[in-house]
């Protein structure tokens, strides 16, 4: 892979897992019922890791 490539595959997961955060955050505020989705959960972390 070429360094630009590398570059915008680290950018894409940075604001995935910020959006993830937001997304998780406003559930939690809210009903909490995104926040509890399984896939959500784990998709949050897997980013994070």
């Amino acid at each position: 892979m070429d360094y630009l490539a590398v570059k915008h595959t680290h950018m894409a997961i940075a604001v995935l897992s910020i959006v993830l955060f937001y997304v998780r955050s406003f559930s939690r505020l809210g009903s909490g019922a995104i926040a509890k989705n399984k896939l959500v959960f784990i998709g949050s972390h897997a980013t994070d890791t």
